[in-house]
Parts: structure tokens; sequence; C-alpha cells
């Protein structure tokens, strides 16, 4: 069955139930080809799923041959991911987010599963600026790098079993502590002279 007007068919319904708007061969129960949106003057689009997993929701596909999903879970956790991971982003209830966690304990929670992975601020031109690393050892050690100029990993902070570690990676460059002066000021309390290999204290 066909509807048209102007002598162009708009709406099709196929032998086996499926509707078409737009397009002649729907694939499924109802096939959009073109755009679909909620009035200016207000309203909510609903999408009530059948089920509770990634293949109840909404999948959002391109020539790419992976989709993404868009899905609530029976707890009402909301998630966001490609079909092959398909809860990489969560939003619990409370508001938490996670990434790489299907339950966010903080308002951000990233889980990695592999050494030498985290978080990392970068300039929009590809310069690095600041990484926050996990060793997904034993022990799951943590590590900040500090970057300059063109990607140089300037220095570190680690903590392992020993301790806490600060560490100046660049050749002849100094660790230096600062702090307020008592008078509006910043001055120098305690530097590490990476050239000369001494210690001075103000």
């Amino acid at each position: 069955v066909s509807v048209g007007t102007s002598g162009v068919e708009r709406m099709r319904v196929d032998s086996s139930g499926n509707v078409g708007i737009g397009t002649t061969s729907p694939a499924t129960k109802l096939e959009v080809n073109g755009g679909i949106g909620v009035g200016t003057t207000g309203g909510t689009f609903l999408d009530r799923q059948k089920g509770d997993n990634s293949s109840d929701g909404i999948a959002i596909t391109s020539s790419s041959g992976t989709s993404h999903r868009i899905f609530k879970d029976a707890a009402g956790t909301f998630f966001i991911g490609p079909s092959t991971n398909p809860t990489a982003f969560t939003q619990s209830l409370s508001g938490n987010v996670g990434i790489g966690t299907t339950s966010p304990d903080k308002k951000l929670d990233i889980t990695v599963d592999t050494s030498d992975d985290g978080v990392i601020l970068q300039t929009v031109s590809g310069r690095k600026t600041l990484e926050m690393l996990v060793d997904n050892g034993t022990n799951g050690q943590g590590k900040i790098h500090f970057y300059t100029g063109a990607n140089l990993l300037h220095g570190r902070i680690m903590a392992d079993t020993n301790g806490l570690n600060i560490t100046q990676l660049a050749a002849d460059k100094d660790i230096i502590f600062k702090a307020d002066d008592g008078s509006g000021g910043v001055t120098t309390y305690f530097q590490l002279d990476g050239s000369n290999a001494k210690t001075s204290f103000s």
C-alpha cells in the first residue's frame, strides 16, 4: 500500500507490514529516509525500549561497518558506545559518569585495563601538556606526566611501593618549590639544581 501527494509516493506499507517514509523498501517496522524532528514549540522524542540491553535501544549507522548504540538498562543507567563496546560511556541515575566502567563511583570515573592508559590533555594542534596514567600491575601505580615544547616529557610524579617520586626528566633543569612570601608575592623556598646536583634553601 502506498500513499502519495502530487503524484509522488510519500509513504509505503509493504507486504510484511513494514512502513517506509521516503523509501519504497523499508527494512524495519518503520524506516524514514530523511529528517525527523520535534517541533520548535516543544515536545519530547520518546523511544520506549522493548528490553534492557544494547540491542533494544537506538542504533546509529554510517558507511562504517560498526554502529553506535544508545540505550538504558533495567536500573536506569544510560549507555553510549559502539556495537563492539556498547557500555563504553555510562551515566548513572545519580549523575556519575563512567568511561570504561558500568558503575561509576565518582562524578567522573575512568577505568583502564591496560598499563600506561588513562587521561591526556593536549592542544588542538596535538601538543601534549599533561597525562594521568595507570600502571595496571599488582600495585595499581599511578603517574602524572608534564610536557613542554614539542611533546617533550619534562617531569613525572609517580607513586609506587617506595613512596611518592618527583622526577625531573629534562636535562640540566631544576625542581623548584615556590610559595607565597607573605606580602603578596611568590618566592622560591627550595630548589634542586639539576645542572650542579646541589640543593638550595631560601
